[in-house]
């Protein structure tokens, strides 16, 4: 799923160090005193805002100031409210020395590096993670940072600067400290997991094979070594990466299984639901994916993915009406979800509601100019208002960017036979039913197109195709006998 879009509201933050006050220890006293006051609150915002602001800036902040910014951190990042964490750390690391204060020190670059990650800010999650190898050679925490990296590269990165084999490199070094440093159960937990996280680089390099031997064998090893509730959380992860792999390798029963033991064993953790609902959808089991989304939605954050998949599985079903709503829901959440808008137009099109079809569309190709879909609902715009030469040049421009697109295809074809260039019309609709065989419209649409070329047996070859297809289309039936009869008349193709 997308990163969690985190409210800073009535937060009040401020760049670099905290600033002191020159009227001395009077000043500190009376931020103790109003400090002292908010607590008694009780407030969840007052703990997020007012109370760290204060203790930052009184009598011991590396200490009380510190700590109090550690439990707004904490409460941040398990809301997904990554910008405050990012925030909340920076200012915590300011107050405190790593030297004498490492522990607290690292759970402000760790929470911070989490946060950044999820914000797509990779490069400066790596920067804090350098910044910690130089303050200490702690062989766990050169552990952590070198499986965490190992992720940036293989998973976080912009495609440009991903570079699998070293985070391939990373991984085995992160299993490699976990073999040193640690004894018993805890060097078998952390290999095993050091695994996982080869497993997901191994899936990248398309090993598929390898990365489910990883994950299976890690599991079997701690199902082995470990009571039954030791580590249940980590182990329902493990179970949930090898669902993942067994998805992309096709076998989607066994996935479904394991997706069901994971949510039975953490019920709560919203992600799970939403991959089973993923599946389900697949499986064409719609009604049970529509119900794993509201699951979804209940338990975690306002993701726009799980709103917008639901969307998705409303359109299929139907539920136009519901779809329509759900995408428009999305793009509060996220205006520049460009796939809603894609939907949405289609929707509004499909409705007769022309100019809200191209309201979305124009937003959408502010945000991709060249986006195939988006042109495509544009030249459907113009072929509405009767503007053929501009709705021709919209297909061209879908089909310059994406050539296989059947729909634009069909579309163009349509607006080539309306201007009277048959030949374009047939060789557009031949390129749409070789990439879609079995949609019958197409073989229909192309069998019109012979006709007009007066190519009557081609044209009767495809209403035969179309009526396998669709045996109950009374149109298809009446176009195919009277094609039959001009046939008869011409003694085939002219």
């Amino acid at each position: 799923m997308g990163s969690g879009g985190g409210s800073d509201a009535g937060f009040e933050y401020r760049e670099g160090e905290p600033q002191r006050s020159t009227a001395g220890v009077g000043v500190a006293v009376l931020g103790v005193a109003v400090e002292g006051q908010l607590a008694t609150l009780d407030e969840t915002s007052l703990r997020l805002g007012a109370i760290p602001w204060h203790r930052e800036r009184g009598s011991d902040p590396a200490g009380a100031g510190a700590h109090a910014l550690r439990d707004a951190l904490d409460y941040c990042i398990d809301m997904g409210f990554y910008d405050a964490t990012v925030e909340l750390g920076t200012r915590g690391k300011a107050l405190i020395d790593p030297a004498t204060q490492f522990e607290l020190w690292w759970t402000f670059t760790t929470k911070m590096t989490t946060s950044l990650a999820a914000l797509g800010r990779p490069e400066q999650a790596e920067d804090l993670y350098l910044e910690a190898l130089s303050h200490t050679d702690r062989p766990a925490v050169h552990m952590q940072a070198a499986y965490a990296t190992g992720m940036l590269y293989t998973r976080h990165h912009q495609p440009d600067r991903r570079d699998h084999h070293r985070a391939k490199g990373l991984l085995h070094q992160a299993i490699a400290f976990a073999q040193l440093v640690f004894e018993g159960k805890e060097r078998l937990f952390h290999t095993v997991f050091n695994r996982n996280g080869l497993a997901l680089v191994e899936t990248h390099l398309g090993n598929l094979p390898e990365a489910l031997r990883l994950v299976t064998d890690g599991l079997a090893l701690l199902d082995r070594e470990l009571a039954p509730d030791e580590h249940r959380l980590h182990r329902s992860v493990l179970r949930h990466n090898r669902a993942q792999v067994l998805v992309a390798l096709g076998r989607l029963d066994e996935a479904l299984a394991d997706y069901e033991a994971v949510i039975h064993a953490d019920p709560h953790y919203p992600e799970y639901h939403f991959d089973r609902a993923n599946l389900l959808h697949r499986l064409g089991r719609d009604q049970e994916a529509l119900a794993e989304y509201d699951t979804t939605i209940a338990l975690g954050p306002p993701f726009p993915e799980a709103h917008y998949n639901r969307a998705e599985v409303w359109l299929d079903t139907g539920a136009t009406d519901q779809a329509l709503a759900g995408l428009s829901y999305v793009l509060e959440l996220d205006p520049a979800f460009l796939d809603a808008y894609i939907n949405r137009a289609g929707i509004h099109l499909a409705a007769g509601n022309v100019a809200a079809a191209l309201a979305d569309a124009a937003t959408g190709l502010r945000l991709d100019p060249d986006n195939p879909h988006l042109h495509t609902v544009l030249a459907e715009v113009h072929m509405q208002h009767r503007d053929l030469t501009s709705a021709r040049a919209a297909f061209d421009r879908a089909l310059a960017t994406a050539p296989d697109l059947v729909p634009a295809l069909s579309g163009r074809a349509g607006v080539a036979h309306e201007l009277g260039d048959v030949q374009s019309a047939i060789d557009d609709l031949s390129t749409a039913v070789d990439l879609a065989p079995d949609d019958p419209g197409l073989h229909y649409n192309l069998a019109i197109a012979y006709q007009s070329a007066q190519r009557w047996s081609d044209a009767l070859t495809h209403l035969d195709a179309a009526a396998a297809l669709a045996p109950d289309d009374p149109d298809i039936d009446e176009a195919r006998q009277g094609t039959r009869n001009f046939a008869r008349s011409t003694g085939g193709n002219s």
